[in-house]
């Protein structure tokens, strides 16, 4: 029995893998013996498992496989400690990767939240960012407050006009 099936249960928010537009969050998985209990997760929280990264694709792998190369590469712990806080957390904490193509000061969230792509980033193509959704009053429909229970979402930029320039190093 994997971690995953020890000790997480699937209680987390169907929208935790949602940007802030509701359009799924994109994750590839690498081979590993927590592969479909991980994929369950995702899709639970609204995200999408995918087998090609594509412009907004996060790879996820198991910490002890031995890295080659620049690849942007995450821990599938990231997915854990999300669904088990209830709210995204900073991906960068969880980069497995020790070189990198991406400029020291690049934000990999603003790829998983769709700001940027991986290759507008290479580019150094500025974008904007657009605050989280923020949640200041309820919605009259009482429904809907009840399936958002206990929803935390992660404070978001500190600028909804911020522009961030991503250079290739």
């Amino acid at each position: 029995m994997s971690e995953v099936d020890k000790g997480i249960e699937l209680n987390h928010s169907p929208v935790l893998f949602l940007d802030e537009r509701n359009n799924p969050l994109t994750f590839i998985i690498k081979p590993c013996a927590d592969k479909e209990a991980i994929r369950e997760m995702i899709e639970f929280g609204g995200g999408e498992v995918v087998s090609i990264p594509g412009d907004y694709g996060i790879t996820l792998i198991p910490e002890d496989v031995a890295l080659i190369g620049n690849d942007e590469v995450f821990s599938i712990q990231y997915i854990k400690e999300c669904c088990t806080r209830n709210k995204l957390l900073n991906l960068n904490s969880y980069r497995l990767n020790t070189e990198s193509r991406y400029s020291d000061g690049f934000e990999v969230m603003d790829v998983l939240l769709k700001y940027t792509s991986w290759s507008d980033a290479l580019k150094g193509i500025p974008y904007e960012r657009s605050f989280y959704l923020l949640l200041s009053s309820s919605p009259s429909d009482s429904s809907f407050e009840d399936d958002l229970g206990n929803l935390e979402l992660a404070p978001g930029p500190s600028s909804s006009h911020a522009v961030g320039p991503h250079l290739q190093t």
